[in-house]
């Protein structure tokens, strides 16, 4: 038993030193352009201990902000967590844009708004899409556009595209 948890803290560090290998890669390429040799080398493990662990550079990402943005969304539903969140993520989307890695976050950003309403339809789905797209175009403008204008503009997509679902065609 002692060795098993000696295994798993030992593949728990090995996620980690690459993870932050590649964080560390990230702030300097862009993902397209990062080896998993280099990420290898600058956290000092084999290309096997990788593959134990991941298949690709997406998927150390991916497991990366899961965890984040699942602690993150934790009992959260308003347009002022979304707020709280934007701002605490902020310069991590923002790199993420630039570097090429943002469809990871958007997409578990969208699947946790998801899980939080409880509904995983097509009309939360494109909710949450336009939501995202809103509050990645105010971080990439340097927000530019006063908060209060932006949730003005949320609020009123919301309104229209709930009135245009439940309008039904005859």
């Amino acid at each position: 038993m002692a060795a098993t948890k000696n295994a798993q803290e030992l593949k728990q560090e090995t996620k980690s030193y690459i993870t932050t290998a590649l964080l560390r890669l990230l702030k300097t390429n862009k993902l397209y352009d990062i080896k998993i040799s280099q990420v290898c080398q600058t956290a000092g493990v084999s290309r096997m201990a990788f593959y134990r662990n991941f298949d690709n550079l997406e998927q150390v990402l991916a497991s990366y902000y899961q965890q984040k943005i699942e602690l993150a969304f934790k009992n959260r539903r308003d347009l002022n967590f979304q707020y709280q969140f934007m701002t605490q993520f902020g310069d991590e989307l923002i790199q993420a844009a630039q570097q090429g890695y943002e469809h990871i976050v958007r997409e578990l950003f969208i699947k946790q708004v998801v899980a939080l309403y409880g509904e995983d339809n097509y009309q939360t789905t494109f909710i949450v899409a336009g939501a995202y797209a809103a509050w990645r175009k105010w971080l990439l403008e340097n927000r530019q556009l006063p908060l209060s204008e932006l949730r003005q503009v949320l609020r009123k997509f919301h309104r229209m595209t709930m009135e245009d679902f439940n309008t039904q065609e005859t």
